[in-house]
């Protein structure tokens, strides 16, 4: 064959949004402009895409303040133990962060390595060095919380 024309196709998307707007609405702007994308397209225009709306899963996103004690703690503990400042950001990732915060139980994340290490992908990998140094933050973090803080 030289060619060939699939009789459907499929499309599945996943989507990362910050917490201030609405689910409904990021699923809503999604449709408008595959409808609007379809208009430029003579079949497309005669044989509208369906959209399948809610979603199969949906993480929430969450956030927690910088000067929440928990999230102050955490950086000092990965100053003193890392001897490098922390990087406090939104992540591109869904995490248990989620469920905890929809229970009001207050969030922050840190792990071994970074972004760059084909996190949950082909060849996923931490360095031993640093996993022993999350390890150490991790453990000093824990003590501190529970002597100065809890």
């Amino acid at each position: 064959y030289l060619g060939a024309v699939a009789g459907y196709a499929s499309i599945t998307y996943v989507v990362w949004y910050p917490n201030w707007l609405k689910e409904e609405d990021v699923a809503m702007d999604i449709k408008r402009r595959i409808m609007s994308f379809s208009e430029t397209d003579d079949w497309l225009r005669a044989n509208p895409p369906e959209f399948v709306y809610p979603t199969l899963q949906h993480w929430k996103p969450f956030q927690t303040p910088l000067d929440h004690p928990g999230v102050q703690l955490l950086g000092k503990s990965l100053s003193d133990v890392q001897k490098r400042d922390p990087i406090y950001s939104a992540t591109r990732f869904v995490c248990d962060g989620t469920f905890f915060q929809n229970k009001g139980i207050p969030s922050a994340m840190l792990g071994p390595g970074g972004l760059n290490m084909a996190i949950h992908g082909p060849n996923e990998f931490v360095p031993v060095d640093e996993l022993i140094k999350c390890a150490k933050t991790y453990a000093l973090f824990a003590y501190r919380w529970c002597n100065e803080i809890g």
